[in-house]
């Protein structure tokens, strides 16, 4: 009944617009599958699209949650463009170019995955000190071997951002049995993981993010 959900949020939007102020986030690619399925979102006043982080943008958000921490960071010498003496304070983070431009190249510049990936990539050492390496970069392979099937279930997380068993199958148009299997088989190899809000629920994981929508924009299915 999703579009049934979206005639309601609509109408509340414009019986309340006169007392209260509006502001909807979408990720990109539910926005496009909404305003192209939907046209009448052009009651929406004002469309505003974020554009990318750039590495220098990342790096900065990364640097000044830290100093919030009081974590010292020790890079792994391969993350570093040149070797150096010591290993703290933001010097040492202005000398990692190599690992914040493999950063912002494996979250497409989107923050929220960037600050997912900068996370996995932490190994605590005790007391204030954390090192940083590799997040594990995804397998290349693991994406241009899925089934047809497998893929177009990718495509409905993409448009609907996360979905339950339930809502998979009804995207899907199929019986819930081969939506159990595609969710599951997705869950296995880590390409779409439980919401902490509601384990029932899943969407593509981080490490996987950029690389499944640049296989679904590759088939045109995005």
């Amino acid at each position: 009944d999703g579009q049934r959900g979206l005639e309601a949020l609509v109408g509340l939007i414009n019986k309340t617009s006169d007392a209260l102020f509006w502001v909807l986030g979408f990720n990109q690619q539910a926005w496009h599958f909404l305003n192209h399925s939907r046209r009448r979102w052009g009651y929406l006043r004002n469309v505003m699209h974020i554009p990318e982080w750039s590495v220098a943008d990342i790096q900065d958000l990364i640097y000044r949650r830290n100093e919030h921490t009081g974590f010292e960071l020790a890079f792994d010498e391969v993350l570093l463009d040149e070797k150096r003496s010591d290993d703290s304070g933001f010097e040492l983070i202005e000398n990692a170019d190599a690992y914040f431009r493999m950063l912002a190249e494996d979250s497409g510049g989107n923050p929220r995955i960037a600050m997912s990936l900068w996370l996995g990539s932490l190994r605590y050492m005790g007391g204030e000190r954390v090192r940083v390496g590799f997040y594990g970069r995804p397998n290349r392979k693991v994406i241009d071997e899925l089934s047809d099937e497998l893929v177009f279930a990718l495509a409905a997380f993409s448009h609907h951002e996360n979905l339950n068993l339930e809502e998979l199958a009804e995207v899907l148009n199929v019986r819930v049995g081969p939506a159990e299997f595609a969710m599951q088989y997705l869950r296995e190899a880590n390409i779409i993981g439980a919401l902490r809000m509601d384990g029932r629920r899943y969407a593509i994981t981080p490490l996987f993010y950029h690389q499944v929508h640049r296989l679904l924009r590759q088939k045109h299915l995005i």
